[in-house]
């Protein structure tokens, strides 16, 4: 079962950073660091979290959490033609074990 530490570290945070990422965009036509955006970097004894990219937020894991270790990341872009900003998110190999996915759902009998 995932857990609520887990749920805010991977998916409140980013969310959070999506939405600023968003902002920032509206206003400058572009996509920007942490520093740039007005996000900062969470404190955290389990990720290391790293917006010096511009567009993107990287958690890396400190420790492996149930033997995964990596990056799981969200990248920002925007349209040079439609100034439209997309996300899109990766995460380390076999970490769906952790990430809530519909991979599994009919994949068993009752």
């Amino acid at each position: 079962m995932i857990n609520e530490f887990f749920l805010k570290n991977i998916f409140d945070k980013p969310a959070y950073y999506v939405h600023q990422q968003d902002a920032y965009a509206s206003e400058k036509n572009d996509v920007g660091t942490f520093t740039q955006i007005g996000y900062d970097s969470p404190a955290s004894t389990v990720f290391t979290y790293n917006g010096d990219t511009k567009g993107q937020f990287k958690a890396t894991t400190k420790a492996p959490l149930d033997g995964i270790s990596g990056d799981w990341k969200v990248v920002s872009s925007i349209s040079s033609s439609t100034g439209k900003t997309t996300h899109s998110a990766t995460m380390p190999t076999n970490a769906d074990k952790l990430t809530p996915n519909f991979t599994n759902i009919g994949a068993g009998s009752l």
